[in-house]
């Protein structure tokens, strides 16, 4: 930077030789030769990132099995927002790893680790909200266990490959299935169908965080396994 190279002139000017150049400028080539040698060769932290990944998607993978068991009422909403909350914590912490390897290696796969774990924190604040519904679901309803039934796939579904596309012509397709059911008889049905309504957007906006995730970073994951 400046400070080096404000020694290096300060050098040739007190001996005032241009002899004395090449000297100073191997001085200062070899050492950051040899950093960036070691810079290239010394173990990196991306396969121990890529656990960390995968120990994430698990977590989501069980938070949404957590989610059909609570349409089933067969779980309490508080216990999905504990599991929600560790799960935040180990993405902010992952998170925080893989800034320090995008830093210290030079020629590295950070961007796409980095805008992997991004996405992956902006799913779990819409899994974060959903869970929050269940505060207000009082009953299992037909259309209950269906949506259930399509989260409990969905969890399957977790990990680097894009699933969510056809996830989402799903979803949609049972979108338009319940705007075509009678409609409720009593307010409780009502709210209860509202807050349903509300899981199915939640879980759209959960695909499509997942889709354009893809649409912007699949150059980089052909690039990690090449």
């Amino acid at each position: 930077g400046l400070v080096v190279a404000t020694v290096l002139v300060t050098h040739v000017l007190v001996e005032e030789k241009l002899s004395i150049l090449l000297n100073e400028v191997l001085i200062l080539v070899i050492p950051v030769t040899i950093a960036l040698i070691v810079n290239l060769y010394m173990p990196n932290s991306e396969q121990k990132l890529m656990k960390k990944e995968a120990e994430i998607d698990l977590s989501i993978s069980n938070i949404l099995a957590g989610i059909a068991e609570a349409l089933r009422k067969k779980l309490s909403w508080t216990v999905l927002s504990k599991e929600l909350e560790i799960a935040k914590a180990r993405v902010s912490q992952t998170l925080d790893d893989a800034t320090r390897y995008h830093n210290n290696l030079l020629f590295n796969n950070s961007e796409y680790h980095l805008n992997y774990l991004f996405m992956r924190s902006t799913q779990l604040e819409y899994l974060l909200r959903i869970a929050k519904y269940f505060e207000r679901i009082t009953e299992v309803y037909p259309v209950s266990l269906e949506i259930a039934r399509f989260v409990e796939a969905l969890k399957n579904d977790i990990g680097y490959k894009d699933m969510a596309t056809a996830r989402l012509e799903e979803l949609k397709n049972m979108r338009e299935d319940m705007k075509s059911l009678p409609l409720p008889k009593e307010r409780v049905e009502f709210e209860n169908r509202a807050m349903l309504y509300q899981i199915l957007n939640e879980l759209e906006d959960f695909l499509f965080v997942k889709i354009q995730f893809h649409q912007n970073n699949d150059q980089l994951y052909c690039r990690i396994r090449s």
